[in-house]
């Protein structure tokens, strides 16, 4: 048997190593998000970089402010540089009500996003 999939998990980022569970459970505490994703995308001129994707609960939080979140609960290096906001239900899931990162990344992979600074 073999486990694939679960090395997506590790996000390089200018040398570091990320954890997106670490991520994904900082920006989930933030009061207007329900369930997030977090997964590994290209910023040009950077290596690696983390992009996430997130539900709003209640009323949608500005990606901005998912930014300055990250910001304030993460290390510099661990905080992401995009946010992808999604409706309820958006986020592609299996059978086992896993988070689909694959689908995320093939999705996202060319669509405009909220960042920050002048990567």
């Amino acid at each position: 048997m073999r486990i694939t999939g679960r090395a997506k998990d590790v996000i390089k980022c200018s040398g570091y190593s990320v954890f997106a569970r670490e991520v994904e459970e900082a920006l989930s505490s933030h009061p207007a998000v329900a369930r997030c994703a977090v997964f590994g995308s290209r910023i040009p001129r950077r290596r690696g970089a983390g992009g996430g994707g997130g539900v709003p609960a209640q009323l949608p939080p500005l990606g901005g402010e998912l930014l300055a979140w990250g910001q304030r609960h993460l290390a510099a290096y661990k905080a992401p540089r995009r946010v992808y906001l999604v409706e309820q239900g958006g986020l592609p899931q299996g059978v086992t009500e896993k988070v689909l990162k694959r689908v995320l990344r093939e999705r996202y992979a060319a669509e405009p996003s909220t960042r920050r600074g002048p990567d």
